[in-house]
């Protein structure tokens, strides 16, 4: 990890792609929250118990912001009250719960990751306040600005830690038979694949399938940027 200027002189933090794998790993070793074997990652606790943020799961927010976080100490997660709600309401799709999941733990490698650029005292303090849109969070590696780019990767990170999907995906695949990498991506083992991931991590399809692009059991076309966006 080192700093250095954007194109404006602000000074920004440059992680490659295995330092933020690594970080969350080491985060998530530090909280007691690695499972025993592949599955759903508390993420809440990550946030409340082991970052000690303060949250509001319920905040009245415009249609456009899933969520934000604001740093001070301890820093403050906010969630749309509309995702919230979709999301938490008996028999909820597993694509609401993803997204809401995925928010919580956006917010979480906002916190690993960016609190130096604005905690009191930094060198380099920024807005306290990052606002996490719903486009820039759905984007993945393909969003605008670098700190989304590198809050989405660690996001994956922590719902999907790369031992853990890796070993799962291999072990699933080995059941069914010997698999040809990349899968073709419309094909049953891909799909079955996916479903079976998803459910077990309680992650979105879409988050999924970027985690399967990232370590080459689906075809991946995204230029890869590192988090050095």
């Amino acid at each position: 990890m080192s700093t250095i200027p954007d194109g404006r002189g602000v000074r920004r933090i440059w992680y490659e792609f295995d330092e933020i794998e690594q970080i969350a790993a080491d985060t998530l070793f530090a909280a007691d929250l690695w499972p025993d074997r592949p599955g759903r990652i508390d993420v809440e606790s990550l946030v409340e118990t082991y970052q000690g943020a303060s949250t509001d799961y319920f905040a009245d927010l415009d249609d456009s912001i899933l969520g934000y976080i604001l740093f001070r100490m301890p820093p403050h997660v906010v969630v749309s009250r509309a995702l919230s709600d979709l999301a938490l309401a008996d028999g909820a799709p597993l694509g609401l719960r993803g997204r809401w999941r995925a928010t919580i733990a956006h917010e979480a490698a906002h916190i690993a990751l960016h609190s130096r650029l604005y905690l009191a005292g930094s060198r380099t303090p920024g807005q306290p306040a990052v606002r996490c849109m719903r486009a820039e969070l759905e984007a993945g590696e393909e969003a605008r600005d670098w700190r989304e780019v590198q809050a989405n990767m660690g996001m994956a990170a922590f719902l999907m830690p790369r031992t853990l999907l890796v070993s799962e995906a291999i072990a699933t695949l080995d059941a069914t038979g010997p698999a040809f990498l990349p899968l073709t991506p419309t094909g049953a083992e891909a799909r079955g694949l996916t479903d079976h991931l998803s459910e077990l991590f309680e992650a979105s399809h879409q988050a999924v399938t970027y985690r399967l692009q990232t370590f080459g059991f689906l075809p991946d076309s995204r230029q890869r940027r590192g988090g050095k966006r």
